[in-house]
């Protein structure tokens, strides 16, 4: 009996602490139509999810891994970039020369706060970054075509990311596939209703859970 209400306990602690602890992000760009060039500057953005506390109000410093999705279940980061704000909801970073696939939407991005659970965890669509060759070719387009760049995202830098190594023991499953455009929350973005559904049964559990522990 004792330890059914230790469990019970426990469970209902588990359960108060992940409704107030789980205020997250979403990603909103890159999105499954973004094409990066390898060898130019890019911006990745993101909002709050709306949980309390805002993340607008408290911030978290995370960590951004850009990763390929063709590369196994576990694969190894091509790029970090750590002590992000979550505030600013955008960072702009330079994708390495060296990086770009012509197969499209095969990277993504994982946003990891420290210290926390795996499940906090927050996964950007699957996107395509292309090869060097093509902003070369489009500079030499535009020489002889001159216009205006395309919303202003292509910026040059000579600043290369660092890729640092980071536990690449964890990531979401490679061979699922990405049919929306819509960021990732978690690997798979709940809609309203389900979340609503979820919040009901949730606040159930935790009224079972409280009765049961009176009970004993």
């Amino acid at each position: 009996m004792e330890i059914i209400k230790h469990l019970s306990t426990m469970l209902l602690f588990t359960l108060l602490r992940s409704m107030l602890c789980n205020a997250n992000v979403y990603v909103t760009q890159p999105t499954t139509q973004t094409q990066w060039v390898a060898g130019t500057s890019v911006k990745i953005a993101w909002e709050d999810d709306g949980h309390n506390p805002l993340l607008k109000a408290k911030g978290h410093s995370v960590t951004i891994s850009l990763f390929p999705s063709n590369k196994g279940l576990y694969p190894k980061p091509l790029a970090v970039w750590k002590n992000v704000d979550t505030r600013s909801q955008l960072l702009e970073v330079h994708i390495k020369p060296s990086l770009g696939s012509e197969l499209p939407n095969t990277f993504f991005l994982q946003f990891r706060r420290p210290r926390s659970h795996i499940t906090d965890d927050v996964y950007s669509a699957r996107f395509s970054i292309l090869p060097a060759e093509h902003n070369s070719q489009e500079e030499a387009s535009n020489s002889a075509h001159p216009s205006v760049p395309k919303d202003g995202e292509r910026i040059q830098s000579s600043n290369d990311s660092t890729a640092t190594s980071i536990n690449p023991n964890f990531g979401p499953h490679t061979d699922a596939p990405i049919s929306s455009d819509r960021p990732i929350h978690l690997q798979n973005e709940a809609s309203g209703h389900k979340s609503f559904l979820v919040s009901i049964t949730t606040s159930s559990l935790i009224t079972i859970l409280s009765m049961l522990i009176v009970i004993l």
